[in-house]
């Protein structure tokens, strides 16, 4: 992914299919797209605009232990004559909106360590593990060209020792500021 790339990120689940990602993919081997539909809230015409306003608009898949980087070429509120798993119809599911994949790859979670949440600013990896959205606006942010990264360190970090009194960690070396429950940005 490239500097300051814009992409959608997106949970899914395999609650409904099992093996709904390579259903997807057996689709794209054959017809070289898929479309993959999303349950539920639709992102808003902003988000959307952003994300294909890129030069590759670009989605990641994710799921607990799991995430695909798929490129895309458009969408649709209009479920598609063409494209699609055999899942939607034998299932009964009903997407609120598809999405025109043109690659799925398996990519690893680590994105979400150089990633931001554009509406907040917050670190990828410090939302999506914690949270249920079931979709962000986020950036990838090369962490070899930006500062960015001092943002991670604790409030209560202080000289690399922890200043919360209510920590457990009070006094001790702070090695993963990122991660404390008492972090405050």
């Amino acid at each position: 992914m490239k500097d300051k790339q814009k992409y959608l990120l997106l949970r899914y689940s395999s609650g409904y299919v099992r093996d709904c990602i390579l259903q997807h993919r057996q689709v794209l081997q054959e017809k070289g797209f898929c479309w993959y539909g999303k349950i539920g809230n639709v992102p808003s015409d902003r988000i959307l605009n952003t994300v294909f306003g890129e030069p590759e608009p670009q989605m990641v898949l994710y799921r607990k232990n799991a995430a695909y980087l798929c490129r895309m070429d458009k969408y649709s509120l209009k479920k598609p004559s063409e494209g699609t798993p055999t899942y939607y119809e034998t299932e009964g599911i009903f997407p609120s909106i598809y999405f025109r994949l043109t690659a799925i790859d398996e990519c690893d979670p680590i994105i979400f360590h150089d990633s931001i949440v554009v509406s907040t600013g917050t670190f990828v990896e410090d939302v999506v593990y914690h949270s249920r959205i079931p979709f962000m606006l986020c950036q990838y942010i090369d962490e070899s060209k930006h500062e960015l990264l001092d943002s991670r360190d604790c409030r209560y970090r202080k000289d690399e020792f922890c200043t919360c009194r209510s920590c457990v960690n009070y006094g001790c070396f702070c090695e993963r500021p990122s991660t404390c429950k008492k972090q405050r940005r």
